[in-house]
C-alpha cells in the first residue's frame, strides 16, 4: 500500500484519533484515507492531496497513459482553482478583435483572486529585470496579499501597491534598492511608490531597518571592477565618515560614491566621477550587449522578440514565427528596405509569413499588436514582396470563415451555408472589387438571419474587424441572388423573402 506518514499539523490541523490524539497519521494516497497508526481508525476519508499534478510524456499515443496535468494549490489565492468554467459566451463583446474569449479568467476565478495573481505577476517581471531572487519575491507577495485583504490601501493602483511592497520587501531581506530602481522597472512614479511605502508600513504595523552606505558598496565596486583593498578602503571611509558626522543629511548611495571616488583617487585603479555613466541605475553594464555582439546581430535579435511578441499576442503558431524570423532578416542583410523602421519590416514579415502558412491574418489584426500603422505595413508589405522577388496567395473568404463563425458561435450548418454563399457569390460575379473580408462577414449575416442564430451586422462587424457600413455594402450586392446562394439542403427558420433588405 503507498503510503506516507507524517504529521497531522502538516497534513489536517483538525484530524486526530479520539483515542490517540498525539499519534503521527497514516496517509493512504490510493483510498485517500487518513488512518491512526495505534487502532487502525480511520479518521479522514477521501482526503485531498493539494500537492502539484504530475505528468509523464511516457506515452503520447491514444493508448492508456495514467498521467495527470495542473498545477498545485496557490495558498496566497483564496480558492480559485476550485471555480468551475460554466460557459463560453457567443455574443460579439465576448471576445476580443482577435477573436479570443475576453471573459475566460472571469469565469474560472474571483475577481480578487484575479487581481492578485495579476499583482503577483508584475511581483515577478519587476524582480527578474533586476534579478532579485526567489526570497524576495515570496515576501513582496505576502505583503502585497496582506495589505489586499485589509483594504487599506483604497484609491492606490494595485501596481503602485506592488511595487512599494518590493521595495519594502528588499529592505526586510537586507538587499536593498532605492527607489529610483524600483520606479525604473515599473510605471509609477517615484512620489507614488514613496507614498504607498509609508502607508503600508503604517497599515501593517511593520518597519524596515535603516539603510547604510555598506548596504550598496559591494555591489558598485564589483561593478566598476575594483580590488578588494579599494572596496575595503571606500567601506571604512564611508564609516568614518558618518561617524565623525561629516555628511549630515547625505543619502547613504551620495555617500557611498563620494567615498568610491576618494578611494579609487587613492589607488592604481583610478576612477572618474562620471565613470557610474557605464552603469544603469541597477549597477548593470549599460554596454554590455554592445561588446558582445555586433549592431546587426543585436537590431535583429530585438526584432525577433518583437515578432514573438506579437504573435504570442494572437496566438500564432512557432512555425509562422520562425518564417517571419526568416523572412526578416532576408530582408535585413539585402538592406533592401533602408529607411523604414525594423518594428515596420517584422510587421510585413508577420503579415507576409501568415499568409505563406495558410492562416492569414488581416492588416488591422496585425496593427493591433504592434505600433505601426496600417499603412505603412501595406507599404512594406509591397516592398518586401518586390525585395524578396516572392509572392503569396490570393486570400479568399474561406481563409476566414471558420474562424469568424466559431468566433460568433454559430453551428455548423450556418458555417456551411454562409461558405457556400460566400463561393457562390465570387462564382458568380456579384462581388468585384470587394475585400474577400466584407464578402465572408456578408455572408455570414446573410446565413444567419436565414436560420435561428440571427447576428447583427455589428457582431459580424466586431468579430470581423470590419464596419457596418461596409457589411451592407457587400450584402446589398449578393441580396438581389439570395434564392440562388443558399444551399440546397439549408434548412431556413426566415424565408428568401423575408430577408432584410437594408
Amino acid at each position: 500500500m503507498a503510503s506516507t506518514i507524517r504529521g497531522d499539523a502538516l497534513a489536517l490541523p483538525k484530524v486526530q484519533c479520539p483515542n490517540h490524539p498525539e499519534a503521527l497519521l497514516v496517509e493512504d494516497y490510493r483510498a485517500g484515507d487518513m488512518i491512526c497508526p495505534e487502532c487502525g481508525l480511520v479518521v479522514g476519508d477521501r482526503v485531498i492531496d493539494v500537492g502539484s499534478e504530475w505528468r509523464t510524456f511516457s506515452n503520447d499515443k491514444a493508448a492508456k497513459d495514467p498521467s495527470r496535468v495542473g498545477d498545485a494549490q496557490n495558498p496566497l489565492l483564496n480558492g480559485g482553482d476550485l471555480s468551475t468554467m460554466i460557459s463560453k459566451g457567443t455574443g460579439s463583446a465576448s471576445f476580443d478583435e482577435f477573436g479570443n474569449s475576453k471573459y475566460q479568467n472571469r469565469r474560472t476565478m474571483s475577481s480578487s483572486d484575479r487581481a492578485m495573481l495579476n499583482a503577483f505577476k508584475e511581483i515577478t517581471n519587476m524582480s527578474d529585470r533586476i534579478n532579485l531572487p526567489r526570497n524576495i519575491i515570496d515576501r513582496t507577495n505576502n505583503l502585497f496579499k496582506q495589505v489586499y485583504e485589509q483594504k487599506s490601501l483604497k484609491g492606490r493602483s494595485n501596481d503602485a501597491i506592488a511595487s512599494a511592497c518590493l521595495y519594502i520587501a528588499c529592505r526586510q531581506e537586507g538587499v536593498p534598492r532605492t527607489f529610483k530602481e524600483i520606479c525604473a522597472v515599473s510605471r509609477i512614479s517615484k512620489k507614488e511608490i514613496g507614498r504607498c511605502f509609508k502607508l503600508i508600513l503604517k497599515a501593517l504595523e511593520t518597519s524596515v531597518d535603516l539603510i547604510t552606505t555598506g548596504d550598496f558598496m559591494s555591489r558598485f565596486c564589483s561593478n566598476l571592477g575594483l580590488p578588494k583593498q579599494v572596496q575595503m578602503a571606500a567601506t571604512y571611509i564611508a564609516r568614518k565618515a558618518v561617524e565623525l558626522d561629516l555628511v549630515p543629511g547625505r543619502s547613504p548611495i551620495s555617500v557611498a560614491a563620494a567615498a568610491i571616488y576618494m578611494a579609487s583617487q587613492a589607488s592604481a585603479e583610478k576612477k572618474t566621477q562620471k565613470g557610474s555613466a557605464s552603469f544603469d541605475e541597477f549597477g548593470n553594464s549599460k554596454y554590455q550587449n554592445r561588446r558582445t555582439m555586433s549592431s546587426s546581430d543585436r537590431a535583429m535579435l530585438n526584432a525577433f522578440k518583437e515578432i514573438t511578441n506579437m504573435s504570442d499576442r494572437i496566438n500564432l503558431p512557432r512555425n509562422i514565427i520562425d518564417r517571419t524570423n526568416n523572412l526578416f532578416k532576408q530582408v535585413y542583410e539585402q538592406k533592401s528596405l533602408k529607411g523604414r523602421s525594423n518594428d515596420a519590416i517584422a510587421s510585413a514579415c508577420l503579415y507576409i509569413a501568415c499568409r505563406q502558412e495558410g492562416v492569414p491574418r488581416t492588416f488591422k489584426e496585425i496593427c493591433a499588436v504592434s505600433r505601426i500603422s496600417k499603412k505603412e505595413i501595406g507599404r512594406c508589405f509591397k516592398l518586401i514582396l518586390k525585395a524578396l522577388e516572392t509572392s503569396v496567395d490570393l486570400i479568399t473568404t474561406g481563409d476566414f470563415m471558420s474562424r469568424f463563425c466559431s468566433n460568433l458561435g454559430l453551428p455548423k450548418q450556418v458555417q456551411m451555408a454562409a461558405t457556400y454563399i460566400a463561393r457562390k457569390a465570387v462564382e458568380l460575379d456579384l462581388v468585384p472589387g470587394r475585400s474577400p473580408i466584407s464578402v465572408a462577414a456578408a455572408a455570414i449575416y446573410m446565413a444567419s438571419q436565414a436560420s435561428a442564430e440571427k447576428k447583427t451586422q455589428k457582431e459580424i462587424g466586431d468579430i470581423a474587424g470590419v464596419a457596418d457600413v461596409t457589411i451592407r455594402q457587400s450584402y446589398r450586392l449578393i441580396y438581389p441572388r439570395a434564392a440562388d446562394l443558399f444551399p440546397p439542403d439549408f434548412k431556413f427558420d426566415t424565408p428568401v423573402d423575408k430577408l432584410p433588405q437594408l
